[in-house]
Protein backbone atom coordinates (compact mmCIF):
# COMPACT_ATOMS: atom_id res chain seq x y z
CA UNK A 1 0.00 0.00 0.00
CA UNK A 2 2.50 2.62 0.87
CA UNK A 3 3.86 1.63 -2.85
CA UNK A 4 0.79 3.01 -4.56
CA UNK A 5 0.41 6.19 -2.31
CA UNK A 6 4.24 7.11 -3.04
CA UNK A 7 3.39 6.44 -6.82
CA UNK A 8 0.22 8.81 -6.65
CA UNK A 9 2.12 11.66 -4.56
CA UNK A 10 4.76 11.46 -7.30
CA UNK A 11 2.09 11.78 -10.29
CA UNK A 12 0.81 14.56 -7.97
CA UNK A 13 3.81 15.98 -7.85
CA UNK A 14 4.48 16.02 -11.30
CA UNK A 15 0.99 17.31 -12.54
CA UNK A 16 1.08 20.15 -10.15
CA UNK A 17 5.42 21.07 -11.28
CA UNK A 18 3.54 20.80 -15.19
CA UNK A 19 5.31 17.86 -15.92
CA UNK A 20 2.55 16.17 -17.88
CA UNK A 21 3.95 13.99 -20.13
CA UNK A 22 6.05 12.36 -17.40
CA UNK A 23 2.96 12.45 -14.91
CA UNK A 24 1.30 10.29 -17.80
CA UNK A 25 3.67 7.82 -18.37
CA UNK A 26 3.83 6.56 -14.73
CA UNK A 27 -0.32 6.80 -15.28
CA UNK A 28 0.12 4.19 -17.87
CA UNK A 29 2.92 2.16 -15.63
CA UNK A 30 0.06 1.56 -13.00
CA UNK A 31 -1.29 -2.54 -12.94
CA UNK A 32 -3.08 -1.92 -9.69
CA UNK A 33 -6.81 -2.15 -10.09
CA UNK A 34 -7.73 -1.25 -7.05
CA UNK A 35 -6.26 2.39 -7.70
CA UNK A 36 -7.70 2.46 -11.69
CA UNK A 37 -10.13 5.32 -10.92
CA UNK A 38 -7.80 7.50 -9.65
CA UNK A 39 -5.35 7.34 -12.41
CA UNK A 40 -8.04 7.39 -14.45
CA UNK A 41 -9.03 10.49 -12.68
CA UNK A 42 -5.05 11.89 -12.89
CA UNK A 43 -5.11 11.13 -16.85
CA UNK A 44 -7.89 13.12 -17.34
CA UNK A 45 -7.04 15.90 -14.82
CA UNK A 46 -4.03 16.06 -16.84
CA UNK A 47 -5.54 16.41 -20.42
CA UNK A 48 -7.78 19.02 -19.56
CA UNK A 49 -4.68 20.98 -18.67
CA UNK A 50 -2.89 20.02 -22.07
CA UNK A 51 -6.36 21.37 -23.66
CA UNK A 52 -7.30 17.66 -25.14
CA UNK A 53 -10.82 17.96 -23.51
CA UNK A 54 -12.01 14.76 -25.76
CA UNK A 55 -9.12 12.82 -23.77
CA UNK A 56 -9.93 14.80 -20.58
CA UNK A 57 -13.68 13.61 -20.96
CA UNK A 58 -13.31 9.72 -22.22
CA UNK A 59 -10.77 9.52 -18.92
CA UNK A 60 -13.17 11.19 -16.13
CA UNK A 61 -15.83 8.81 -17.60
CA UNK A 62 -13.44 5.87 -17.45
CA UNK A 63 -13.18 6.66 -13.88
CA UNK A 64 -16.56 7.11 -13.56
CA UNK A 65 -17.13 3.30 -15.03
CA UNK A 66 -14.48 1.66 -12.72
CA UNK A 67 -15.73 3.39 -9.70
CA UNK A 68 -18.85 4.94 -9.41
CA UNK A 69 -18.47 6.29 -5.77
CA UNK A 70 -15.45 8.15 -6.31
CA UNK A 71 -16.72 11.61 -7.13
CA UNK A 72 -13.72 13.69 -7.92
CA UNK A 73 -14.45 13.03 -12.31
CA UNK A 74 -17.63 13.48 -11.66
CA UNK A 75 -16.69 17.61 -10.24
CA UNK A 76 -14.31 17.68 -13.27
CA UNK A 77 -16.99 16.83 -16.12
CA UNK A 78 -18.95 19.25 -14.76
CA UNK A 79 -16.53 21.65 -15.15
CA UNK A 80 -15.84 20.05 -19.17
CA UNK A 81 -20.01 20.20 -19.79
CA UNK A 82 -19.85 23.95 -18.64
CA UNK A 83 -16.70 24.86 -20.17
CA UNK A 84 -18.64 23.38 -23.55
CA UNK A 85 -22.00 24.63 -22.71
CA UNK A 86 -23.29 21.36 -22.88
CA UNK A 87 -25.69 21.91 -20.27
CA UNK A 88 -28.33 18.70 -20.54
CA UNK A 89 -24.98 17.01 -19.57
CA UNK A 90 -24.30 19.44 -17.03
CA UNK A 91 -27.56 19.07 -15.10
CA UNK A 92 -27.49 15.72 -15.08
CA UNK A 93 -23.70 15.48 -13.69
CA UNK A 94 -24.76 17.65 -11.15
CA UNK A 95 -27.75 16.27 -9.61
CA UNK A 96 -25.25 12.31 -9.83
CA UNK A 97 -23.17 14.64 -7.31
CA UNK A 98 -26.09 15.67 -5.57
CA UNK A 99 -26.45 12.33 -4.62
CA UNK A 100 -23.12 12.44 -2.84
CA UNK A 101 -24.22 14.67 -0.33
CA UNK A 102 -27.80 16.45 -0.37
CA UNK A 103 -27.22 18.35 2.55
CA UNK A 104 -24.05 20.29 0.88
CA UNK A 105 -24.49 24.31 0.22
CA UNK A 106 -22.07 23.38 -2.85
CA UNK A 107 -24.04 20.62 -4.30
CA UNK A 108 -27.40 22.23 -4.74
CA UNK A 109 -25.97 25.31 -5.91
CA UNK A 110 -24.18 23.52 -8.59
CA UNK A 111 -27.40 21.87 -9.66
CA UNK A 112 -29.35 25.61 -9.36
CA UNK A 113 -26.66 26.78 -11.96
CA UNK A 114 -27.01 24.11 -14.16
CA UNK A 115 -30.79 24.46 -13.96
CA UNK A 116 -30.39 28.08 -15.06
CA UNK A 117 -28.07 27.42 -17.57
CA UNK A 118 -30.20 24.49 -19.53
CA UNK A 119 -33.29 27.19 -19.10
CA UNK A 120 -35.29 25.09 -16.13
CA UNK A 121 -35.53 28.81 -14.40
CA UNK A 122 -38.52 27.88 -12.16
CA UNK A 123 -36.95 24.70 -11.26
CA UNK A 124 -33.00 26.64 -10.31
CA UNK A 125 -34.76 28.94 -7.69
CA UNK A 126 -35.81 25.87 -5.72
CA UNK A 127 -32.06 24.96 -5.57
CA UNK A 128 -30.49 28.60 -5.11
CA UNK A 129 -32.70 28.67 -1.99
CA UNK A 130 -31.42 24.98 -0.90
CA UNK A 131 -28.22 26.13 -1.32
CA UNK A 132 -29.00 29.57 0.57
CA UNK A 133 -30.85 27.55 3.71
CA UNK A 134 -27.71 25.24 4.28
CA UNK A 135 -25.49 27.86 4.15
CA UNK A 136 -24.01 28.80 1.26
CA UNK A 137 -20.99 30.90 2.01
CA UNK A 138 -20.30 33.18 -1.40
CA UNK A 139 -23.66 35.11 -0.64
CA UNK A 140 -22.67 37.45 -3.64
CA UNK A 141 -22.65 34.71 -6.04
CA UNK A 142 -25.82 33.26 -4.77
CA UNK A 143 -27.92 36.08 -4.59
CA UNK A 144 -26.62 37.57 -8.22
CA UNK A 145 -27.06 34.11 -9.72
CA UNK A 146 -30.70 34.55 -7.96
CA UNK A 147 -31.62 37.53 -9.36
CA UNK A 148 -30.47 36.78 -12.91
CA UNK A 149 -32.89 34.19 -12.86
CA UNK A 150 -35.94 36.41 -11.09
CA UNK A 151 -34.94 38.56 -14.00
CA UNK A 152 -35.46 36.09 -16.85
CA UNK A 153 -38.69 35.18 -15.02
CA UNK A 154 -39.79 38.37 -15.95
CA UNK A 155 -40.04 39.60 -11.97
CA UNK A 156 -37.86 42.37 -12.40
CA UNK A 157 -38.57 43.94 -9.09
CA UNK A 158 -37.61 41.21 -7.42
CA UNK A 159 -34.40 41.12 -9.30
CA UNK A 160 -33.46 44.46 -8.67
CA UNK A 161 -34.22 43.72 -4.95
CA UNK A 162 -31.88 40.97 -4.60
CA UNK A 163 -29.10 42.94 -7.27
CA UNK A 164 -29.68 46.46 -4.86
CA UNK A 165 -29.37 44.39 -1.76
CA UNK A 166 -26.30 42.64 -2.59
CA UNK A 167 -24.81 45.47 -4.51
CA UNK A 168 -24.70 48.15 -1.30
CA UNK A 169 -22.19 45.17 0.23
CA UNK A 170 -20.21 44.99 -2.45
CA UNK A 171 -19.53 48.61 -4.23
CA UNK A 172 -16.70 47.70 -6.20
CA UNK A 173 -17.74 44.99 -7.96
CA UNK A 174 -18.56 46.23 -11.74
CA UNK A 175 -20.33 43.12 -12.57
CA UNK A 176 -22.85 43.18 -9.91
CA UNK A 177 -23.25 47.38 -10.63
CA UNK A 178 -23.83 46.83 -14.29
CA UNK A 179 -26.27 43.49 -14.04
CA UNK A 180 -28.07 45.93 -11.20
CA UNK A 181 -28.06 48.90 -14.18
CA UNK A 182 -29.68 46.27 -16.55
CA UNK A 183 -32.22 45.51 -14.59
CA UNK A 184 -33.20 49.08 -14.22
CA UNK A 185 -32.46 49.41 -18.06
CA UNK A 186 -35.29 46.72 -18.52
CA UNK A 187 -37.57 48.25 -16.31
CA UNK A 188 -37.19 51.62 -18.65
CA UNK A 189 -36.42 53.45 -15.33
CA UNK A 190 -34.74 56.04 -16.85
CA UNK A 191 -33.48 58.11 -13.56
CA UNK A 192 -32.52 55.28 -11.18
CA UNK A 193 -30.89 53.79 -14.52
CA UNK A 194 -28.99 56.97 -15.30
CA UNK A 195 -27.98 57.35 -11.12
CA UNK A 196 -25.76 53.94 -11.94
CA UNK A 197 -24.51 54.72 -15.25
CA UNK A 198 -22.77 57.20 -13.33
CA UNK A 199 -21.40 54.50 -10.75
CA UNK A 200 -20.79 52.46 -13.31
CA UNK A 201 -18.84 54.68 -15.17
CA UNK A 202 -16.80 55.98 -12.50
CA UNK A 203 -15.86 52.20 -11.90
CA UNK A 204 -14.38 51.18 -15.12
CA UNK A 205 -15.79 53.70 -18.33
CA UNK A 206 -13.84 50.77 -20.75
CA UNK A 207 -15.59 47.85 -19.30
CA UNK A 208 -17.53 46.64 -22.37
CA UNK A 209 -20.74 45.93 -20.82
CA UNK A 210 -20.76 49.01 -19.23
CA UNK A 211 -20.59 50.44 -23.12
CA UNK A 212 -23.77 48.05 -23.73
CA UNK A 213 -25.41 49.55 -20.91
CA UNK A 214 -24.75 52.71 -22.21
CA UNK A 215 -25.88 52.49 -25.67
CA UNK A 216 -28.67 51.08 -24.46
CA UNK A 217 -29.77 53.83 -22.16
CA UNK A 218 -29.17 56.52 -24.82
CA UNK A 219 -31.73 54.50 -27.20
CA UNK A 220 -33.94 54.81 -24.40
CA UNK A 221 -33.36 58.22 -24.33
CA UNK A 222 -34.53 58.42 -27.86
CA UNK A 223 -30.89 59.73 -29.10
CA UNK A 224 -30.75 56.66 -31.78
CA UNK A 225 -27.27 58.17 -33.51
CA UNK A 226 -25.56 58.17 -30.67
CA UNK A 227 -26.69 54.38 -29.30
CA UNK A 228 -25.47 52.71 -32.50
CA UNK A 229 -22.54 55.05 -33.23
CA UNK A 230 -21.89 53.36 -29.67
CA UNK A 231 -22.71 50.18 -30.55
CA UNK A 232 -20.68 50.00 -34.08
CA UNK A 233 -17.82 50.81 -32.02
CA UNK A 234 -18.21 48.31 -29.60
CA UNK A 235 -18.75 45.71 -31.90
CA UNK A 236 -15.67 46.77 -33.74
CA UNK A 237 -13.54 45.22 -31.32
CA UNK A 238 -15.63 42.74 -29.50
CA UNK A 239 -17.71 40.43 -31.83
CA UNK A 240 -20.48 39.49 -29.35
CA UNK A 241 -23.86 38.47 -30.27
CA UNK A 242 -25.55 40.08 -27.44
CA UNK A 243 -24.63 43.61 -28.93
CA UNK A 244 -24.90 42.66 -32.78
CA UNK A 245 -28.24 41.61 -31.26
CA UNK A 246 -28.93 45.08 -29.93
CA UNK A 247 -27.72 46.84 -33.00
CA UNK A 248 -30.21 44.74 -35.39
CA UNK A 249 -32.90 45.67 -33.17
CA UNK A 250 -32.06 48.97 -33.24
CA UNK A 251 -31.90 49.32 -36.85
CA UNK A 252 -35.26 47.51 -37.63
CA UNK A 253 -37.07 49.42 -35.27
CA UNK A 254 -36.36 52.60 -36.45
CA UNK A 255 -36.81 51.69 -40.32
CA UNK A 256 -33.29 51.63 -41.06
CA UNK A 257 -34.12 48.44 -42.95
CA UNK A 258 -30.89 48.72 -45.19
CA UNK A 259 -28.65 49.01 -42.70
CA UNK A 260 -30.05 45.98 -40.44
CA UNK A 261 -30.72 43.41 -43.24
CA UNK A 262 -27.11 44.29 -44.10
CA UNK A 263 -25.29 43.50 -41.04
CA UNK A 264 -27.78 40.57 -40.35
CA UNK A 265 -26.45 39.72 -43.56
CA UNK A 266 -22.71 39.95 -42.40
CA UNK A 267 -23.05 38.15 -39.01
CA UNK A 268 -25.32 34.95 -40.34
CA UNK A 269 -22.10 34.60 -42.44
CA UNK A 270 -19.93 34.35 -39.52
CA UNK A 271 -22.50 32.80 -37.21
CA UNK A 272 -24.32 30.39 -39.09
CA UNK A 273 -26.25 28.44 -36.50
CA UNK A 274 -26.94 31.08 -33.83
CA UNK A 275 -30.41 31.10 -32.67
CA UNK A 276 -30.43 34.93 -31.78
CA UNK A 277 -29.45 35.88 -35.28
CA UNK A 278 -31.63 33.20 -36.56
CA UNK A 279 -34.86 34.63 -35.05
CA UNK A 280 -33.92 38.21 -36.48
CA UNK A 281 -33.98 36.13 -39.93
CA UNK A 282 -36.87 34.08 -39.13
CA UNK A 283 -39.34 37.36 -38.53
CA UNK A 284 -37.46 39.29 -41.34
CA UNK A 285 -38.26 36.91 -43.32
CA UNK A 286 -42.49 36.71 -42.25
CA UNK A 287 -42.76 40.11 -42.43
CA UNK A 288 -41.00 40.66 -45.98
CA UNK A 289 -42.96 38.00 -47.67
CA UNK A 290 -40.35 34.87 -47.34
CA UNK A 291 -42.34 32.54 -46.13
CA UNK A 292 -41.05 29.26 -47.22
CA UNK A 293 -37.68 30.90 -45.24
CA UNK A 294 -39.43 32.45 -42.58
CA UNK A 295 -41.43 29.01 -41.90
CA UNK A 296 -38.48 27.07 -41.95
CA UNK A 297 -36.78 29.15 -39.24
CA UNK A 298 -40.31 29.44 -36.97
CA UNK A 299 -38.55 27.33 -34.32
CA UNK A 300 -36.17 30.05 -33.46
CA UNK A 301 -39.28 32.21 -32.80
CA UNK A 302 -39.03 32.50 -29.17
CA UNK A 303 -36.02 34.48 -27.45
CA UNK A 304 -35.08 31.63 -24.93
CA UNK A 305 -35.75 28.73 -27.54
CA UNK A 306 -36.59 25.54 -25.80
CA UNK A 307 -38.74 22.69 -27.50
CA UNK A 308 -41.88 22.43 -26.29
CA UNK A 309 -42.74 18.29 -25.63
CA UNK A 310 -39.62 17.19 -27.04
CA UNK A 311 -40.79 13.54 -26.51
CA UNK A 312 -43.85 14.44 -29.06
CA UNK A 313 -42.65 14.26 -33.41
CA UNK A 314 -43.06 17.40 -34.87
CA UNK A 315 -46.20 17.60 -37.34
CA UNK A 316 -44.62 18.01 -40.73
CA UNK A 317 -47.99 17.92 -43.32
CA UNK A 318 -48.00 13.98 -42.88
CA UNK A 319 -51.31 12.21 -43.32
CA UNK A 320 -53.57 12.78 -40.02
CA UNK A 321 -56.09 9.96 -40.66
CA UNK A 322 -56.50 7.92 -37.53
CA UNK A 323 -53.97 9.88 -35.63
CA UNK A 324 -53.84 12.41 -32.98
CA UNK A 325 -52.28 16.02 -32.67
CA UNK A 326 -51.47 18.36 -29.95
CA UNK A 327 -51.36 21.68 -30.41
CA UNK A 328 -50.22 24.54 -28.17
CA UNK A 329 -49.70 28.11 -28.44
CA UNK A 330 -46.24 29.28 -27.47
CA UNK A 331 -46.81 32.98 -28.24
CA UNK A 332 -49.71 35.75 -26.93
CA UNK A 333 -52.83 36.05 -26.24
CA UNK A 334 -53.75 37.96 -29.37
CA UNK A 335 -51.96 35.08 -31.61
CA UNK A 336 -54.27 32.64 -29.72
CA UNK A 337 -57.37 34.51 -30.67
CA UNK A 338 -56.01 35.54 -34.58
CA UNK A 339 -54.70 31.91 -35.30
CA UNK A 340 -57.22 29.65 -33.34
CA UNK A 341 -59.26 29.83 -36.73
CA UNK A 342 -56.74 27.62 -38.61
CA UNK A 343 -57.73 24.31 -36.26
CA UNK A 344 -61.04 24.92 -37.96
CA UNK A 345 -58.59 24.17 -41.66
CA UNK A 346 -56.72 20.86 -39.34
CA UNK A 347 -59.79 19.39 -37.67
CA UNK A 348 -60.64 19.05 -41.81
CA UNK A 349 -57.67 16.37 -41.98
CA UNK A 350 -57.85 15.37 -38.41
CA UNK A 351 -60.29 13.91 -35.91
CA UNK A 352 -58.27 13.63 -32.73
CA UNK A 353 -57.04 17.17 -31.75
CA UNK A 354 -56.09 18.68 -28.57
CA UNK A 355 -55.70 22.41 -28.46
CA UNK A 356 -53.96 23.55 -25.38
CA UNK A 357 -55.88 27.05 -24.75
CA UNK A 358 -54.39 30.13 -22.89
CA UNK A 359 -56.46 29.51 -19.48
CA UNK A 360 -57.76 33.09 -19.61
CA UNK A 361 -59.58 32.38 -23.30
CA UNK A 362 -60.90 28.64 -22.53
CA UNK A 363 -64.17 30.54 -21.67
CA UNK A 364 -65.06 32.19 -25.08
CA UNK A 365 -63.55 29.49 -27.42
CA UNK A 366 -66.29 26.95 -28.52
CA UNK A 367 -65.23 24.09 -30.26
CA UNK A 368 -68.64 21.94 -30.01
CA UNK A 369 -69.62 21.62 -33.68
CA UNK A 370 -66.11 20.80 -34.73
CA UNK A 371 -65.75 16.55 -34.18
CA UNK A 372 -62.76 15.53 -32.52
CA UNK A 373 -61.35 19.14 -31.41
CA UNK A 374 -61.07 19.24 -27.88
CA UNK A 375 -59.83 21.95 -25.86
CA UNK A 376 -57.37 20.45 -22.69
CA UNK A 377 -55.00 22.22 -20.28
CA UNK A 378 -51.61 21.67 -20.52
CA UNK A 379 -51.53 19.47 -16.69
CA UNK A 380 -54.11 16.90 -18.08
CA UNK A 381 -51.56 15.88 -21.44
CA UNK A 382 -50.51 11.97 -21.71
CA UNK A 383 -47.69 12.65 -23.44
CA UNK A 384 -47.99 8.97 -24.96
CA UNK A 385 -51.02 8.98 -26.90
CA UNK A 386 -50.07 11.73 -29.46
CA UNK A 387 -48.73 10.42 -32.94
CA UNK A 388 -47.27 14.44 -33.56
CA UNK A 389 -47.27 18.07 -32.00
CA UNK A 390 -47.63 21.49 -33.67
CA UNK A 391 -47.49 24.50 -32.10
CA UNK A 392 -50.46 26.98 -33.33
CA UNK A 393 -48.52 29.55 -35.04
CA UNK A 394 -46.38 26.94 -37.22
CA UNK A 395 -50.59 25.59 -38.31
CA UNK A 396 -50.37 29.23 -40.33
CA UNK A 397 -47.61 27.37 -43.00
CA UNK A 398 -49.73 24.92 -44.32
CA UNK A 399 -53.01 26.69 -44.66
CA UNK A 400 -52.45 30.37 -45.33
CA UNK A 401 -52.98 30.26 -48.77
CA UNK A 402 -55.67 27.41 -48.66
CA UNK A 403 -58.44 29.12 -51.12
CA UNK A 404 -60.73 27.08 -48.63
CA UNK A 405 -59.46 28.72 -45.39
CA UNK A 406 -62.24 29.00 -42.67
CA UNK A 407 -63.82 32.63 -42.65
CA UNK A 408 -64.98 31.60 -39.18
CA UNK A 409 -63.02 31.50 -35.63
CA UNK A 410 -63.61 29.69 -32.25
CA UNK A 411 -65.40 32.60 -30.58
CA UNK A 412 -68.85 31.95 -29.36
CA UNK A 413 -70.26 35.23 -27.17
CA UNK A 414 -73.25 35.03 -24.65
CA UNK A 415 -76.34 36.66 -26.07
CA UNK A 416 -77.39 36.83 -22.29
CA UNK A 417 -74.41 38.62 -21.80
CA UNK A 418 -74.51 40.84 -24.78
CA UNK A 419 -78.28 41.85 -23.98
CA UNK A 420 -77.25 42.65 -20.17
CA UNK A 421 -74.45 45.18 -21.27
CA UNK A 422 -76.95 46.92 -24.09
CA UNK A 423 -79.24 47.99 -20.79
CA UNK A 424 -76.28 49.87 -19.16
CA UNK A 425 -74.69 51.77 -22.16
CA UNK A 426 -75.66 55.03 -22.69
CA UNK A 427 -76.77 55.20 -26.65
CA UNK A 428 -77.35 59.04 -27.11
CA UNK A 429 -73.83 58.96 -28.00
CA UNK A 430 -71.30 56.76 -30.56
CA UNK A 431 -69.72 54.24 -28.17
CA UNK A 432 -65.83 53.91 -28.39
CA UNK A 433 -63.59 51.29 -26.62
CA UNK A 434 -59.92 51.79 -26.72
CA UNK A 435 -56.55 50.33 -25.59
CA UNK A 436 -53.42 52.36 -26.00
CA UNK A 437 -50.60 49.74 -24.93
CA UNK A 438 -50.14 46.25 -24.23
CA UNK A 439 -48.05 44.14 -21.53
CA UNK A 440 -45.04 46.19 -20.08
CA UNK A 441 -42.75 43.86 -20.83
CA UNK A 442 -44.36 42.08 -24.05
CA UNK A 443 -41.93 42.06 -27.05
CA UNK A 444 -41.07 45.25 -28.78
CA UNK A 445 -42.32 47.82 -25.96
CA UNK A 446 -42.65 50.53 -25.07
CA UNK A 447 -42.85 51.61 -29.16
CA UNK A 448 -45.32 49.01 -30.26
CA UNK A 449 -47.80 50.78 -27.36
CA UNK A 450 -49.38 54.91 -27.65
CA UNK A 451 -48.39 57.02 -24.52
CA UNK A 452 -51.74 57.57 -23.29
CA UNK A 453 -50.78 61.85 -22.83
CA UNK A 454 -51.00 61.46 -26.64
CA UNK A 455 -53.42 59.04 -27.54
CA UNK A 456 -55.95 61.27 -25.14
CA UNK A 457 -56.37 63.91 -27.80
CA UNK A 458 -58.71 61.55 -29.43
CA UNK A 459 -61.03 61.57 -26.42
CA UNK A 460 -64.07 63.60 -26.58
CA UNK A 461 -66.98 64.65 -25.31
CA UNK A 462 -68.80 63.93 -28.05
CA UNK A 463 -67.94 59.95 -27.52
CA UNK A 464 -68.64 57.91 -25.13
CA UNK A 465 -64.87 56.11 -24.27
CA UNK A 466 -64.36 52.89 -22.19
CA UNK A 467 -61.04 51.46 -21.17
CA UNK A 468 -60.76 47.90 -22.37
CA UNK A 469 -57.48 47.19 -21.34
CA UNK A 470 -56.60 45.42 -17.80
CA UNK A 471 -53.05 46.91 -16.99
CA UNK A 472 -52.11 50.62 -16.79
CA UNK A 473 -49.06 51.52 -16.98
CA UNK A 474 -47.30 53.31 -14.26
CA UNK A 475 -46.39 56.41 -16.75
CA UNK A 476 -49.73 56.52 -17.60
CA UNK A 477 -52.03 56.40 -14.21
CA UNK A 478 -51.81 60.20 -13.89
CA UNK A 479 -53.44 60.78 -17.35
CA UNK A 480 -55.63 58.26 -16.89
CA UNK A 481 -57.04 59.24 -13.84
CA UNK A 482 -57.74 62.98 -15.88
CA UNK A 483 -59.57 61.22 -18.52
CA UNK A 484 -63.11 61.01 -18.82
CA UNK A 485 -62.67 57.36 -19.33
CA UNK A 486 -65.11 54.34 -18.37
CA UNK A 487 -62.82 51.48 -16.65
CA UNK A 488 -64.07 48.00 -18.40
CA UNK A 489 -60.18 46.66 -18.18
CA UNK A 490 -61.01 44.70 -15.02
CA UNK A 491 -63.56 42.70 -17.48
CA UNK A 492 -62.61 38.86 -17.97
CA UNK A 493 -62.43 37.71 -22.04
CA UNK A 494 -65.83 36.11 -21.98
CA UNK A 495 -67.34 39.19 -20.44
CA UNK A 496 -65.21 41.43 -22.51
CA UNK A 497 -66.60 40.47 -25.20
CA UNK A 498 -69.98 41.17 -25.19
CA UNK A 499 -69.35 44.33 -24.09
CA UNK A 500 -67.23 44.83 -27.34
CA UNK A 501 -70.53 43.78 -28.86
CA UNK A 502 -71.98 46.76 -27.88
CA UNK A 503 -69.52 49.24 -29.07
CA UNK A 504 -69.90 51.15 -32.17
CA UNK A 505 -66.14 51.37 -32.80
CA UNK A 506 -62.54 49.81 -31.16
CA UNK A 507 -59.43 52.18 -31.26
CA UNK A 508 -56.35 49.87 -30.53
CA UNK A 509 -52.54 49.54 -30.42
CA UNK A 510 -51.19 45.84 -30.98
CA UNK A 511 -52.78 44.55 -28.55
CA UNK A 512 -55.03 41.05 -27.95
CA UNK A 513 -57.54 44.04 -27.79
CA UNK A 514 -57.43 44.79 -31.53
CA UNK A 515 -57.68 40.56 -32.30
CA UNK A 516 -60.30 40.12 -30.16
CA UNK A 517 -62.81 42.83 -31.56
CA UNK A 518 -61.94 42.20 -34.87
CA UNK A 519 -62.16 38.71 -34.50
CA UNK A 520 -66.03 39.52 -33.21
CA UNK A 521 -66.63 41.70 -36.09
CA UNK A 522 -66.46 44.48 -34.70
CA UNK A 523 -65.76 47.84 -36.65
CA UNK A 524 -61.78 48.44 -35.54
CA UNK A 525 -59.13 51.13 -36.08
CA UNK A 526 -55.42 49.08 -35.63
CA UNK A 527 -52.64 51.58 -34.55
CA UNK A 528 -49.74 50.07 -35.76
CA UNK A 529 -46.05 51.15 -34.97
CA UNK A 530 -43.15 52.36 -37.88
CA UNK A 531 -41.36 48.75 -36.85
CA UNK A 532 -44.71 46.57 -36.30
CA UNK A 533 -45.23 42.12 -35.37
CA UNK A 534 -44.98 40.31 -38.70
CA UNK A 535 -48.39 39.24 -38.82
CA UNK A 536 -48.84 43.04 -39.85
CA UNK A 537 -46.38 42.95 -43.00
CA UNK A 538 -46.86 41.15 -46.12
CA UNK A 539 -48.90 38.18 -44.13
CA UNK A 540 -51.34 40.55 -43.82
CA UNK A 541 -52.03 40.46 -47.75
CA UNK A 542 -53.00 36.99 -46.97
CA UNK A 543 -55.10 37.49 -43.76
CA UNK A 544 -56.86 40.30 -43.55
CA UNK A 545 -60.15 41.23 -40.86
CA UNK A 546 -62.59 42.27 -43.44
CA UNK A 547 -63.50 45.70 -40.81
CA UNK A 548 -60.24 46.60 -39.81
CA UNK A 549 -58.48 49.72 -40.81
CA UNK A 550 -54.59 50.16 -40.51
CA UNK A 551 -52.95 53.44 -39.37
CA UNK A 552 -49.42 52.45 -39.47
CA UNK A 553 -46.87 55.05 -37.83
CA UNK A 554 -44.33 56.72 -40.61
CA UNK A 555 -41.70 58.18 -38.18
CA UNK A 556 -40.22 56.19 -35.02
CA UNK A 557 -42.11 56.97 -31.82
CA UNK A 558 -43.36 59.93 -33.07
CA UNK A 559 -47.44 59.13 -33.25
CA UNK A 560 -48.40 62.62 -33.65
CA UNK A 561 -49.28 62.46 -37.19
CA UNK A 562 -51.13 59.55 -36.90
CA UNK A 563 -53.25 61.05 -33.63
CA UNK A 564 -54.32 63.60 -36.09
CA UNK A 565 -55.31 61.76 -38.97
CA UNK A 566 -57.35 59.02 -36.44
CA UNK A 567 -58.84 62.85 -34.31
CA UNK A 568 -60.26 63.46 -38.15
CA UNK A 569 -61.79 60.60 -38.86
CA UNK A 570 -63.54 60.71 -35.95
CA UNK A 571 -64.73 63.77 -36.87
CA UNK A 572 -66.00 62.48 -39.85
CA UNK A 573 -67.59 59.53 -38.22
CA UNK A 574 -69.70 61.99 -35.57
CA UNK A 575 -71.08 63.82 -39.02
CA UNK A 576 -72.26 60.28 -40.29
Amino acid sequence: MPNLDINLKNIFDLFKNNELDKALELCDQNTQKKIEHIIYNFKGAIYLKKQNIIKAQENFLSSIESNKDFIDPYKNLFIIYNNKKEFNNLVEIAFKILEFDKKSSVYNFQVGYALEKNGHLSKSLEYYEKANNLGFNDKKKLFNNLANVYLNLGNIDKAIELYENTYLENTKDKVLLNNLLGAYLQKRNAKKSEYYLNEAEKLDSEYVIFKFHKAKFLFLLNKVDEAINLLKEIISTENNIEFIGLLCRIYFMTSRLTDGNKLLTEQLSKYPNNPKLLRFKCFRSLIEGNFDEGWKLYKYSQSNFSIKFPSIPEWTGEDLNSKKILVYNDQGIGDAIQFSKYLINLNKKCKNIDFISNKSLVEIFDVKEYEGLNLIKEENIDLNKYNFKISLVSLVKFFYKDPDLSTKNLIKVDLNEINSFKSKIDKKKPNIGIAWSGTFYGPKQPYRSIPLDKFKDIVSSDFNFYSLQSEIWESDQKTFDTLNLVNKGDLKFKALSAFIHNLDLVISADTAILHLAASLGKETWGVISIDPDWRWGKFHEFYKYKNLKIYKQNKFNDWQEIIKIIKKDLAEKLQT
